[in-house]
């Protein structure tokens, strides 16, 4: 099985001016709005219920602060981040249905994994905003564990496929909230494999760049 790992907020998240408060962020203040990528590829259920749901702006809006979500749907801007066996698998999955053939994959070079991350200062300011997000990614887990056809159904739409073809998708993915040492090795392995095709220039070590508490 495929194993997608949502470490933590969603994707990009990004401050406007700060207003309001909230313990245990920033000095009392929390952003107006915080900004938060939406990747229609790979097939991220979580974040597609989470956000068709109204799920995450209900939870931030308690906390006095607006979601707005920017979309990226070019498959080159996903590609410099990391391109996984699943990246646009729906697109794959269209093409292969009208008759192409898949000629090569990304199995063997790098382990598909699907990591989510906030700027450092964010993290650093805003840990109870991070904590909000994790919180409600395990919300939108839970949910599409008791409502599957439904889920299914709203991920198929988003992404223009057919329920079985959802039900595929989300069969060779299993997200969850934290990061084990298999997935810190995994990491480690896709460094190497960036740094001999030259997609980076230095090394980087993965467990440093996870967030305290997030690895079991």
């Amino acid at each position: 099985m495929k194993r997608i790992v949502c470490l933590f907020a969603a994707a990009a998240l990004a401050l406007l001016p700060l207003s309001a408060a909230g313990p245990g962020d920033s000095a009392g203040k929390l952003p107006k709005e915080i900004r938060i990528s939406y990747a229609k590829s790979p097939f991220n259920l979580p974040l597609i219920v989470a956000a068709r749901r109204g799920m995450l702006e209900k939870a931030f809006a308690e906390k006095g602060v607006a979601v707005k979500f920017f979309e990226i749907d070019s498959g080159a801007k996903q590609a410099e981040a990391m391109a996984s066996a699943l990246l646009a698998a729906s697109s794959v999955i269209s093409v292969k249905a009208a008759g192409a053939t898949v000629l090569a994959t990304a199995e063997g070079f790098v382990k598909p994994q699907l990591v989510v991350a906030a700027r450092s200062a964010f993290i650093r300011d805003y840990p109870g905003l991070v904590d909000l997000y994790v919180s409600v990614h395990k919300e939108a887990i839970a949910w599409i564990a008791a409502h599957e056809d439904e889920a299914l159904a709203i991920g198929a739409k988003e992404q223009g496929i057919s329920v079985e073809d959802a039900r595929e998708l989300a069969a060779a993915s299993h997200f969850t909230a934290d990061i084990g040492p298999a997935e810190v090795e995994a990491l480690k392995d896709d460094v190497r494999f960036m740094l001999g095709s030259g997609m980076l220039t230095s090394p980087v070590e993965p467990a440093g760049l996870l967030r305290p508490g997030l690895l079991r």
